[in-house]
């Protein structure tokens, strides 16, 4: 039962920002459409940078809200995939209370500049596939539907698959030698990267924590830190996966995020970070 009420206390974290991201969305589609699609049109550019910059903020808030606005076609893939990068929940909270707020800054200005980096490269090479957000998929609805229950009744489907998510994760956290597992794979040092990343994808808030910890433990490199946290999105990638976009879109999404953090990693085990 441990595990479940566990389970809970992470799903009701998540309610307020997936309510709010539910609520901009239905906002977006009742009353902002010509307005916002107005300046998202002569803004392209300045969509993944403020994308890179919403994300460093902790919580998986704006990870949400981007994957939300993203199916409604309201942000671009690049900005998309910066605020994927540079979200990893609860991490960054974890480094100041550990005192580690040197280390905090250097994350945070790595994960930036990967994330800012790595949207304008996907805009550039996918923009014939992604063109600019310009107009919206989803089908009109009736401007009189309260958008406050509609947001409620979208945001309560996706909870009930978080709590699902959350007790599972939680059982088989509870059953893991961190110890046993981080020794297993620290003389696999390049693949280490591989290892937190695709692990990462698990849709939980606490794995950045978890990521934080066995670094702090000596268990992961800070190169296999990195791609953990860069592919690590909370619960954004089962609002991702129960959207209406194409499924190949959100295989390319999630390829991308992976390669990404990856190579990253990778790159970043040839140097010593004290």
């Amino acid at each position: 039962m441990e595990y479940f009420f566990d389970a809970i206390v992470d799903t009701l974290k998540t309610l307020p920002f997936l309510y709010l991201a539910y609520l901009a969305v239905e906002q977006f589609e009742h009353r902002s459409q010509k307005k916002l699609l107005l300046w998202l049109q002569k803004s392209q550019r300045a969509q993944t940078l403020v994308g890179a910059l919403t994300g460093i903020i902790p919580g998986c808030g704006f990870a949400l809200a981007a994957t939300g606005l993203f199916t409604a076609n309201i942000i671009s893939f690049a900005t998309l995939v910066a605020v994927y990068l540079v979200s990893c929940d609860e991490a960054y909270l974890y480094f100041l209370a550990a005192g580690k707020f040197s280390l905090l800054i250097m994350v945070l200005s790595i994960m930036f500049l990967i994330a800012l980096f790595s949207g304008y490269l996907a805009g550039f090479l996918l923009k014939a596939e992604f063109p600019p957000a310009t107009k919206l998929q989803n089908e009109h609805r009736d401007c009189d539907d309260n958008i406050f229950i509609t947001a409620l009744q979208r945001c309560l489907k996706i909870a009930l698959l978080l709590l699902v998510t959350n007790t599972l994760f939680n059982l088989l956290l509870s059953s893991a030698n961190l110890s046993l597992l981080g020794n297993s794979i620290l003389n696999q040092r390049f693949l280490q990267p591989a290892f937190t990343a695709l692990i990462a994808l698990i849709p939980n808030c606490a794995l950045s924590v978890l990521f934080a910890n066995l670094y702090f433990h000596s268990l992961i490199s800070f190169g296999s830190l990195i791609s953990g946290l860069l592919a690590s999105s909370g619960t954004s990638y089962i609002l991702l996966f129960q959207s209406s976009l194409k499924f190949s879109l959100k295989i390319k999404i999630i390829a991308f995020i992976l390669t990404v953090a990856i190579l990253s990693g990778c790159l970043l085990s040839f140097f010593t970070f004290d």
